[in-house]
């Protein structure tokens, strides 16, 4: 069978502004850099747990710079670019309510970013509870988000999706412990286990994990984290040449190039796109 070319094929292109004076959309960012169970790991390092059981979660330290380079990145690609910071799931939950409540008729797609700690299908609040991602997504379906009913929405999380950081390993990674607390790579994991969820089951929806599920993102306090900072480099560089699914594709080449040494292994990070779109997603500004 001959290869299909695709400028034969009917793939069509999502109606994007633009014209630098107007805006495509809101980018809203999620920031989740402290957590109530911060000071347990500084009273109480022998152990690392807090009396109730629950396994602390540090201080995010690098994620401002992840936050930073996504508002001067999205504000140059003509997005209104709005931050809310350390909220717990009930908050999160309801500045979702609130997003997909709002009137997105003037707008042409929407954005979310999070930046947290996770597990497989979740992020965390900063109170250390869970929020399934299908639950955030699933309230901008046309039903709950009329005004953004065939624009997409699109998400990008920086969290871990599970504690494993190669195919051999089985236990958790130690993020903060002994000396992995003075080297300068850490995880968003919360260590715990649970299943994935996926994205709902509607149209024009854009998921972007940091890592596929049951594995560990990286974070560098000095420099951000590799999934980030990798998507605003690729951002910057290719809004105006590339669609954004093919853009995502050299996020995945340039975060596969890292490596992180653990022991006798070396691991790498796989990002995933996950995706309903039915037509290419340009972020143009030309």
């Amino acid at each position: 069978m001959p290869p299909v070319s695709l400028a034969a094929t009917s793939v069509q292109v999502y109606p994007i502004a633009t014209q630098s004076h107007v805006k495509k959309g809101i980018c809203l960012i999620v920031n989740n850099v402290e957590f109530e169970t911060t000071e347990v790991r500084q009273t109480d390092r022998q152990t690392d747990r807090s009396s109730s059981g629950k396994v602390p979660l540090e201080f995010r330290a690098g994620s401002s710079l992840d936050c930073t380079q996504l508002t001067k990145v999205f504000t140059k690609l003509g997005f209104d670019v709005q931050i809310r910071t350390n909220l717990t799931a009930y908050e999160i939950s309801q500045v979702m309510k609130e997003y997909a409540s709002l009137n997105h008729s003037n707008y042409d797609l929407f954005v979310c970013c999070i930046l947290s700690h996770g597990d497989a299908g979740k992020i965390l609040g900063t109170d250390s509870q869970p929020i399934p991602l299908h639950n955030i997504l699933s309230r901008f379906t046309p039903q709950r988000c009329p005004t953004l009913e065939n624009k997409p929405k699109i998400f990008f999380v920086q969290a871990c999706q599970g504690h494993r950081f190669t195919d051999e390993s089985l236990e958790s990674f130690p993020s903060v412990d002994g000396s992995a607390q003075t080297e300068d790579l850490e995880t968003d994991s919360s260590g715990r286990l649970s299943r994935v969820t996926n994205i709902p089951r509607h149209p024009d929806f854009l998921l972007g994990l940091a890592t596929v599920p049951g594995f560990v993102a990286y974070r560098s306090k000095s420099k951000g984290s590799w999934y980030i900072q990798a998507l605003c480099e690729q951002l910057l560089k290719l809004h105006n040449k590339a669609d954004l699914l093919s853009i995502l594709t050299e996020v995945n080449s340039v975060v596969m190039s890292y490596e992180k040494k653990h022991a006798q292994t070396t691991a790498t990070q796989y990002p995933l796109p996950q995706h309903t779109l039915r037509k290419r997603v340009y972020l143009r500004t030309v």
